[in-house]
């Protein structure tokens, strides 16, 4: 090499090395990300009718060398109006011809790439898509864009999309079409004439909907294809593509033709399969039940897919399909059953732009094998809308058989035989299911020993022998017989059903347009039903009438049923239901919510229930009773409940919630009783663990074991559930609670919020009439709180202790007085476990106001007349007593009161405690002596001593006010304020 040649390649290589430095220098300090992306944006929108955003704008050289290329990153374009976003990318490639750009100002990209975008596609009703988003005035013609009036036109040769996700929406025709896994690649080749394409696209979950109605799901497709567009005449033609839909492969042949003026394509496409062979359909077959490998297929495959027609404006082409399947046969090479012969002549046509015209016809299926023979028809119209099934078949399938020759999946065992001949129409709706309405099928149907156990699905059905038989007379009536010996079937580990000795006649007419009810008589020994949802049903020894109607929205069945059944028990949860001898007539519909609501009528012979909280089972005898969806209405029912007998009147609501927020019990009654024990009620609707021995006689049996029943631990009978609000508006002859019996008593009760109130009771006894206001209220710490006013006019005095329990204890006086009396005592106590009054803690106000009273002659008052001088007698009488009291903190206090008796005015007072220690004190107001003195009387009970002391309570009772003045107000005050609560008037 001369040196002059080595030193102009020197000259050359210094040269090339500056000008890539300097690139090198201008992109990355000249123009940055920071500064070239705001204006990359500018000039990219102000060629849209969109707009762009992104985080970063790169420019690239040596990556895309010896093109001039950008980058974006994290962007997204907004369609016009700012409606909704047309695409968004993580990154955005693209590559220019600089030189050509340079030299003849044409745009020519030579590759765009975008990496995981997300594709949205609208075509609103009048036929605008939203991604025509190229300024019309920067159009120099139909084949080349401008970005400013320099450009003379842009060209893009390869286009690459990896992991997409694609929508594409026609408001007009409402087509949904959806890929969430898109890979395409897609590259142009340009002339004057045409414009060349090579396309690959790659969708994975393909799923394809229109109006509403599911096309096509779950399709993974591949189309490899070359196209030609005739520019002028603006029509795409393709031959001899490659589509592959779930690995079937397909000659594709299609046109694309742009109607102008209408906005539309007219669209001619045919897909054949290549390779007319039944081995390759085979494959395709679900592996889930059926083993597909292993196996020696013959026969020959006609499968074509078609579509022509318009698309745009509203209109969509007419789709059809056709399967044909000649001298099919199938031999699993390590089993011994094989299918000798498999014949199908299948049709699809879907024409969505006249909906009724839509039609699958099966003109013939024939399947013959080893233990198995079937030959069918059918036709379904209206495909789109409302399909009628229209179904012709005869079977013969020994299960047995084709288990033991065939290798059934794994996981599903078969048995026993079924033999079907079928004929009818069934109407189907893809929101309400099939209609009943129009149920119309006659045949028959049998089983024998027919066993199906599939695993995955947990799924198991057995029947000993059913069969069912179903006649038309006349043009649509039918006349069926159904016999089932033994059935069992479970489902998802959820559903369990099991029937005995079950014979049903079925009858529907038809008149005209006027469609009856399906009508069913049926005859059953026993059924169960349970779910995993705590719900376990048993009907025994039953006879049963029942129809189907149409209810008062389209496809909502409405059922009517009379029947009569020996047994019937229902275990919900913890409440379970046991009847004898019911007699029942119900309505059940479906409501907004597909649930099932009855309303009807019951009677029965005995009733038996256990509801959560309750310690004893609920008895009703002999009653009819009515249902309103999950409400009740007792009439005249004789309820036993524990020791209670009573009738009750009224309604409960809500005993199996539906609405998770109200699991409220509730009821209003009206209950009549000759006897109510509060003390045993309070112990039976305790929150306290029920006895083992009432669970166990009323549970029914589980799906699964039932959970050990713990012992009872130590008794905490306070807490009332606080789920139950009951109202009893009560007429009981006799009522005890504690020590208080009372009788004749009438009010209302009401348990809510965990409480027991009693409002307004009234009772009479002789001549005593009592009124009382009751509250029980249990505490946080597992002990109750009863508060209670008390009323009680002309009452023998030795009642007191019966309407004010305790009272005797801490005013002993009163056991020495005989004779009538007014008592009114307000306030609170605790209620110990056994229900009695805990004497300690009462809190209460209490006055008694009586006249004529004897004085018992007893050993205290002996001492106390001694004392006095008063004169002997067979009785001692006091004209009257006015007591006023206040009972806290363990203890009795009697304010000063005046007792008239004999030839004395005294006044009264002192301290009780409850350790029946005492300090009266008695102040002599009046007497033989004519000066006032005052007995100090202290001890315990029966211990006393009496003493002389000054008289304390002189002032208390004068007609002087300067006297009244030096009596402690403090005491005037406390018997003002009981006085005031406490109205004799």
């Amino acid at each position: 090499m001369s040196t002059v040649f080595r030193r102009v390649l020197i000259v050359l290589v210094i040269i090339l090395v500056l000008i890539l430095a300097s690139i090198a220098v201008v992109i990355n300090f000249v123009f940055t990300p920071e500064k070239i992306t705001p204006v990359a944006l500018r000039m990219i929108n102000q060629q849209l009718d969109a707009r762009v955003f992104c985080d970063k704008v790169e420019l690239t050289f040596f990556s895309s060398f010896p093109h001039f290329g950008a980058r974006l990153n994290n962007g997204y374009v907004l369609s016009k109006n700012n409606k909704d976003t047309l695409a968004a990318f993580n990154d955005f490639r693209g590559s220019v011809n600089l030189t050509k750009f340079l030299l003849s100002k044409e745009v020519d990209i030579e590759k765009i790439s975008v990496l995981k975008p997300r594709l949205y596609v609208v075509v609103d009703p009048q036929g605008k898509v939203n991604y025509d988003i190229l300024k019309k005035e920067t159009s120099i013609n139909e084949d080349t864009l401008t970005g400013n009036p320099e450009i003379k036109s842009i060209h893009v040769k390869s286009l690459l999309i990896k992991d997409a996700t694609f929508h594409y929406l026609d408001l007009g025709t409402k087509l949904d079409f959806r890929i969430p896994s898109l890979n395409l690649k897609l590259g142009f080749r340009d002339d004057d004439d045409n414009l060349l394409l090579k396309l690959y696209v790659e969708s994975k979950q393909l799923a394809i909907t229109k109006g509403g109605h599911g096309l096509i799901k779950q399709l993974h497709s591949v189309l490899e294809t070359e196209m030609k567009l005739d520019k002028k005449k603006r029509i795409l033609n393709f031959e001899d593509g490659k589509l592959k839909l779930n690995d079937i492969d397909f000659r594709l042949d299609g046109q694309f033709a742009e109607l102008k003026p209408q906005k539309a394509v007219d669209v001619v496409l045919e897909a054949t399969m290549r390779v007319p062979s039944l081995a390759n359909l085979w494959k395709m077959l679900p592996k889930r039940y059926l083993k597909t490998e292993d196996v020696d297929v013959g026969g020959k495959v006609y499968l074509v897919l078609s579509s022509k027609g318009i698309y745009g404006g509203g209109k969509t082409p007419i789709s059809r399909a056709q399967l044909k399947i000649h001298g099919g046969s199938l031999r699993y090479k390590r089993f011994p059953g094989r299918i000798n012969q498999l014949e199908a002549d299948v049709e699809t046509l879907l024409d969505f732009n006249q909906s009724n015209r839509s039609e699958l016809r099966i003109n013939k299926i024939i399947l013959n094998g080893t233990g198995i023979s079937v030959l069918g028809s059918g036709l379904v119209r209206n495909l789109l809308t409302k399909p009628e099934i229209a179904p012709h078949i005869q079977a013969k399938v020994d299960l047995t058989k084709v288990g033991n020759t065939f290798p059934i999946a794994e996981g599903i065992q078969m048995g026993g035989t079924a033999a079907l001949d079928l004929n009818g129409k069934i109407t189907y709706d893809a929101n309400a299911g099939f209609d009943y309405r129009d149920l119309l099928l006659y045949g028959n149907c049998k089983m024998d020993n027919l066993k199906v156990n599939i695993s995955k699905d947990s799924l198991v059905f057995h029947t000993a022998h059913t069969e069912l038989n179903v006649r038309r007379s006349g043009m649509d009536s039918l006349l069926g017989h159904v016999e089932v010996d033994e059935l069992t079937l479970q489902y998802g580990r959820k559903h369990n059903l099991s029937v005995k000795a079950l014979q049903t006649a079925l009858s529907r007419a038809r008149y005209g347009d006027k469609q009856q009810p399906l009508k069913g008589e049926i005859q059953l020994a026993k059924l169960r039903y349970q779910s995993a949802d705590s719900l376990d049903a048993t009907l025994e020894r039953a006879t049963i009438v029942a129809e189907a109607r149409p209810g008062s929205k389209p496809r909502s069945p409405h059922f009517t049923t009379h029947f009569n059944a020996q047994n019937f028990a229902i275990h919900y949860g913890k409440t379970k239901l046991i009847i004898d001898e019911g007699s029942y007539d119900f309505d059940i519909k479906k409501d907004e919510q597909k649930r099932w609501w009855p309303k009807g009528s019951f009677s029965f012979s005995k009733l038996i229930a256990t509801i959560p909280h309750l310690d004893k089972p609920l008895s009703v005898n002999r009653s009819h009773i009515a249902v309103d969806g999950h409400d009740i209405r007792l009439n005249n029912a004789f309820v036993s409940f524990g020791n209670f007998k009573t009738k009750l009147d009224g309604e409960v609501k809500n005993i199996f919630p539906v609405d998770k927020a109200d699991t409220f019990l509730y009821a209003n009654l009206n209950l009549h009783a000759r006897y109510l024990d509060v003390d045993e009620m309070m112990k039976l609707i305790s929150t306290e663990t029920p006895k083992a021995s009432v669970i166990e006689a009323m549970a029914a049996p589980t799906l699964a074991a039932a959970p050990p029943v713990k012992a009872v631990e130590a008794s905490q009978n306070f807490a009332i559930p606080k789920n139950i609000r009951f109202t009893f508006n009560s007429f009981v002859d006799r009522l005890k609670m504690g020590d208080l019996v009372l009788t004749g008593l009438k009010g209302q009760a009401r348990i809510d919020n965990g409480q027991l109130n009693l409002h307004d009771f009234s009772l009479t006894s002789g001549d005593a009439y009592l009124q009382t206001k009751l509250r029980y209220e249990p505490q946080h710490d597992g002990q109750a709180r009863v508060r209670y006013v008390i009323d009680v006019r002309n009452m023998n005095m030795d009642q007191a202790k019966d309407f004010a329990p305790g009272l005797d204890t801490l005013f002993p006086i009163i056991q020495s007085l005989e004779g009538r009396a007014d008592f009114s005592i307000k306030g609170s106590a605790k209620l110990k476990n056994d229900m009695e009054i805990d004497v300690g803690s009462i809190k209460s106000i209490a006055a008694l106001k009586a006249s004529h009273l004897t004085v018992r002659n007893n050993k205290a008052f002996s001492e106390l007349a001694k004392t006095f001088k008063f004169k002997e007698r067979d009785s001692t009488f006091v004209d009257s007593l006015n007591v006023e009291m206040l009972i806290r903190d363990q203890q009795l206090e009697i304010l000063p009161a005046l007792v008239e008796i004999d030839r004395y005015r005294l006044a009264v007072g002192g301290i009780q405690h409850i350790d029946l220690s005492y300090n009266y004190h008695v102040s002599v107001l009046k007497s033989p002596i004519p000066f006032k003195t005052g007995v100090d009387i202290k001890g315990k009970i029966p211990d006393y001593n009496i003493s002389l002391a000054k008289a304390r309570y002189k002032y208390y009772f004068t007609d002087k006010e300067r006297l009244a003045k030096k009596a402690d107000s403090t005491i005037i005050k406390k018997r003002n304020i009981i006085l005031k609560m406490i109205d004799f008037q």
